[in-house]
């Protein structure tokens, strides 16, 4: 009896263990997310035994434990959240756990100092230490297919009743009165039921991207789908909010650019802290540090936590943003890294969290935020595969022809998880919605506008043209037309006609383009044009960057020629990064200011008309500039290498042509973006003149001063219009621009810039062609400045002042008389 006894104990305890081991084994997977807001939480730690083993959450807050792992408990912990522990007897029979965790209030601005070496700095100097090792972007090559998705919706937690004093007496207020009590906000609950149900917009795209160390880049987006729209241009952007790494010395969050907590010296700049560890299950220890500017500190910082895992002491995961939110956009970004082959650590995931503080929605008397999620899920990552680099160019981001067409093919294959019934929802609403308020031709109204133009069934109205200003023609009201590619593609045919209210003169032209090739920009031009032309002035082959203040310049200009223009021009792109314009142009020219042109030296007839006859080249080259490409046209990314513009001219005498001489003018300029200075501009500008001309085609200072006019950039801000001329001259313009690096409060931020200008210049021709005397700059005209850039901010434009002090040879005799006062306007676009 007692042997049945011991077989069954034996048994029952065998059959017990055997369960329990298998249920230990099993593997558990769940879901955590904010116990307020219910949103996922990215790389939460969980540990699950004794050995302080355990797995951490993916971009979606979910996480896996795997089958062999010997579940105890777990212990799951968060920065900025409370501790929080489940033990085993809750877990029994469940394979899926959702958790939810509680904030807690911390101010990480407190922070205590203690004596000695801050443990947690050695392992960010070795996470140093082994940058470029662990950087993806220093590997041989690499290829990857993701899965892009983002959201819009608002935020409805902004309708909530804030803790605060006001709130709390709103509170005690409305329990007093009786007929308020418990009554529920309708305005709340209704904004809650729609964004319940659905987004407010939802993109999808899947890329393709390849890469060859250093700089050879192409992503091409093979699908797309878009609610509300047929045009694919938007989902192109799902890549470019944040960079790609985290292992550059500067780190770009839509757009602005901040020092990287692991680059060299950040120890001095940041303050870290290590707020838990954990191990995996390889044995591998990781260190969760939390980062932030020092108090004190003065420069463009993240915060956030890292989590090092010392395999490599390379990042696993990361959850940045702003330690300062500013502009219309506040984001945080999330990157998970997986060890791919068990050869390099690798980004698999990638989180962007936008807030638009300027775009809002209405519920009743209160107003959410609109806000943006977006993820990507890397996938089909190979290290080290044979690239041939004959497939890059100068493209870095294109979209295939039907990527918008047959998308969903390519989106259900990729997608990591299927849509919801929320996601669903919204394509079929805002699909909807987009048809009847025709939402493909808003946006194609935007391309359009980021062209130039306004399109007008089948012509383009250029809206530069539309209305101008400068001192000479006051304000100048016209209208360009061309055909646009609903005429056709490969030709177009347009015209201007204008009128300006200072010089009373009309203005008019036309011209007949072929393109003969769209991918290598080669076309072909035939114009006429009577016209005004700066006198004395010079342009090259750049595109106005309404980023730079350089082209205010335009609106200061008082003295100008009439021109009567036929020109004939080929244009084409070369060698990836040359730009090339090779014209021949007869120019029958009428002088409007003081300077007359005598016929000889021995006689005194002096001429205000004359006729040119020029063969030029204009060239820019921008060694590795990078391009978009939408399905409208390219843009570009611009280029981290200096870029040279030349243009040389010979006068010829055909055509009517009077005049024999060589022009050759060239400029080379460069943007400088440093850790701590912020970004230097520089530019040097120089020409030289072979031969004697009228005075219209020599040089003039490159002037922009007014008493108070707008601040222009690549210009001498002291220097008084048409003060000089010359025949060769050179000319280094140079700005640092701090940002908020040297002076800042919580709620005024101007942005300091410190301005140099030198130029040179020398007049060796006869000048006894002239009715007045020439003056130059030859001994070095000299001037500094200082602007407060966004002293007032409205939506995208800063509005600020400056000044600038002239000096040197050629400053005036009276003090007040060398100060240049400026507005400045900056466009954030």
């Amino acid at each position: 009896m007692k042997s049945e006894i011991y077989i069954g104990l034996k048994l029952f305890f065998f059959i017990s263990g055997f369960l329990i081991s298998s249920f230990i084994s099993a593997q558990i997977s769940g879901e955590i997310s904010d116990e307020e807001t219910k949103e996922p939480l990215a790389f939460v730690n969980i540990v699950y035994n004794e050995k302080s083993h355990g797995v951490t959450t993916n971009i979606d807050g979910k996480f896996i434990i795997p089958t062999n792992a010997k579940v105890q408990f777990l212990k799951i912990s968060y920065v900025g959240y409370e501790l929080k522990e489940i033990p085993f007897e809750k877990l029994s029979g469940k394979k899926t756990v959702f958790i939810t965790l509680k904030k807690k209030t911390i101010d990480l601005n407190e922070v205590t100092v203690l004596p000695g070496e801050n443990p947690a700095h050695r392992i960010i100097k070795k996470v140093i230490e082994n940058r470029d090792k662990n950087n993806p972007e220093k590997m041989t090559s690499f290829s990857y297919t993701s899965y892009n998705k983002m959201i819009f919706t608002f935020n409805i937690d902004d309708l909530k009743p804030r803790d605060t004093i006001g709130s709390l007496l709103d509170s005690v207020k409305a329990s007093k009165d009786t007929t308020r009590k418990n009554k529920p906000d309708s305005s709340y609950i209704r904004a809650k039921k729609f964004l319940d149900s659905q987004h407010i917009m939802i993109t999808e795209s899947v890329s393709e991207r390849k890469f060859i160390f250093p700089d050879k880049n192409s992503e091409k987006v093979l699908a797309t789908r878009i609610s509300g729209l047929q045009n694919p241009s938007f989902a192109m952007l799902a890549t470019q909010m944040q960079s790609f790494s985290f292992y550059n010395e500067l780190i770009t969050l839509y757009e602005k650019v901040y020092l990287n907590p692991i680059s060299k010296g950040s120890p001095k700049k940041y303050f870290f802290q290590i707020e838990d560890t954990t191990f995996s299950e390889k044995g591998d220890t990781v260190f969760v540090i939390s980062f932030r500017p020092y108090k004190g500190k003065n420069f463009q910082g993240l915060k956030g936590i890292l989590n090092i895992n010392t395999n490599g002491y390379a990042i696993e995961s990361v959850k940045a943003e702003p330690y300062e939110l500013s502009g219309m956009v506040d984001i945080r970004v999330q990157q998970k890294y997986e060890f791919i082959d068990g050869k390099q650590w690798f980004p698999v995931q990638l989180n962007t969290d936008l807030t638009f503080t300027n775009i809002a929605g209405q519920a009743g008397k209160k107003t959410m935020k609109m806000i943006g999620i977006g993820k990507s899920y890397l996938q089909d990552i190979s290290l080290n595969p044979e690239l041939n680099k004959k497939e890059f160019n100068s493209v870095e981001l294109s979209m295939e022809t039907e990527a918008a067409a047959k998308g969903e093919e390519i989106l259900k294959k990729y997608r990591v998880d299927s849509l919801t019934a929320k996601d669903r929802k919204t394509y079929h609403v805002i699909d909807s919605i987009g048809k009847k308020e025709k939402l493909d031709l808003k946006v194609k109204l935007m391309e359009s506008f980021a062209r130039g133009a306004i399109p007008w069934g089948f012509v383009d109205i250029d809206f530069t043209k539309l209305l101008q200003y400068n001192e000479y023609e006051g304000f100048r009201i016209g209208l360009g037309l061309s055909t646009n590619e609903k005429v056709t593609k490969w030709a177009s045919l347009g015209g201007f006609y204008a009128a300006s209210s200072a010089d009373k003169a009309m203005k008019y032209g036309g011209h007949l383009q072929f393109n003969l090739s769209k991918d290598n920009e080669v076309a072909l031009k035939a114009s006429y044009s009577q016209d005004v032309l700066e006198s004395d002035g010079y342009r090259f082959a750049e595109d106005v960057n309404l980023r730079q203040s350089d082209f205010y310049r335009d609106f200061l200009v008082a003295e100008m020629d009439s021109v009567e223009k036929m020109d004939a021009q080929f244009s084409f792109r070369a060698f990836q990064y040359l730009k090339a314009y090779f014209s021949l142009s007869r120019n029958y020219l009428n002088v409007t200011n003081h300077f007359r042109y005598g016929v000889s030296e021995t006689r005194a007839d002096l001429l205000d008309n004359f006729v040119f006859t020029e063969a030029s080249v204009k060239i820019k080259y921008a060694y590795n500039e990078k391009f978009i490409k939408f399905p409208y046209g390219k843009f570009s990314l611009g280029t981290n290498y200096p870029v040279l513009w030349l243009n040389f001219t010979q006068g010829l005498n055909l055509l009517d042509g009077k005049h024999e001489y060589s022009k050759i003018e060239a400029k080379v300029g460069k943007m400088f973006l440093t850790k701590t200075f912020g970004k230097t501009f520089c530019s040097l500008a120089g020409g030289y003149l072979f031969g004697n001309v009228p005075y219209t085609a020599y040089y003039n200072g490159r002037a922009s001063y007014n008493k108070f006019s707008l601040e222009a950039f690549n210009s001498f801000a002291t220097m008084r219009m048409n003060e000089f001329i010359s025949d060769r001259f050179i000319s280094f313009f140079f700005k640092q621009d701090f940002g908020t690096l040297l002076f800042k409060t919580k709620k005024f931020k101007p942005e300091i810039a410190f301005v140099h200008n030198i130029g040179f210049a020398d007049f060796k021709s006869s000048n006894s062609y002239f009715d007045k005397p020439v003056q130059t700059y030859k001994k070095g005209y000299y001037e500094a400045g200082i602007l407060f850039n966004k002293l007032l901010k409205q939506m995208f434009i800063g509005y600020g002042a400056g000044i600038f002090y002239r000096y040197g040879p050629y400053s005036f005799s009276k003090p007040e008389d060398n100060f240049a006062f400026k507005i400045s306007v900056t466009l954030d676009m």
